[in-house]
């Protein structure tokens, strides 16, 4: 027999030593689901962290995954401020968290320095283009020439390391 209290699944036996009840272990209880939902994460963390290893193609594909998770949650945190939504604002958190850890998976095959500077500059110069774009933010001639030197510069350190 199956019965149901507060969201949590018993089930009542007869056994040798006389029956009872026990709870149902297929179904996590309330307080353990973010302690799951960790656990799992973690998991799939580590098994892309495997998967990625020493390969420069796929570390170069995880680095450009982070720059747009990073540039997707500062507008996002940007949209949070304008409409004052905790939502919103969890949701960027996530996102920087996931881009870092983007960003840590990405070094295993790219020099540090590199890395660092191709997410940091990228990410400053798509999140100031769509800042332009859908903000409304001041367009002139030196801020574009600032973000373009930005991108050089990028572009200057990655030849030297190669």
């Amino acid at each position: 027999m199956i019965e149901r209290q507060g969201g949590v699944v018993f089930r009542q036996f007869r056994g040798g030593g006389g029956g009872g009840t026990i709870r149902d272990a297929s179904l996590p209880r309330p307080k353990n689901v973010l302690v799951s939902l960790v656990v799992t994460l973690q998991s799939r963390i580590l098994d892309l962290n495997r998967f990625v290893g020493n390969d420069p193609k796929r570390c170069w594909t995880v680095l450009l995954a982070a720059i747009v998770l990073d540039t997707v949650s500062t507008v996002t945190m940007k949209r949070a401020q304008q409409k004052q939504s905790l939502a919103l604002l969890l949701s960027a958190y996530t996102g920087y968290f996931l881009s870092l850890s983007s960003l840590v998976m990405a070094i295993q095959a790219i020099d540090i320095g590199v890395a660092y500077a191709v997410w940091a500059a990228l990410g400053t110069a798509v999140v100031s283009t769509v800042g332009i774009i859908w903000f409304g933010e001041r367009n002139d001639a030196t801020k574009i020439l600032c973000l373009s030197m930005i991108v050089l510069g990028v572009v200057g350190l990655e030849m030297s390391s190669s």
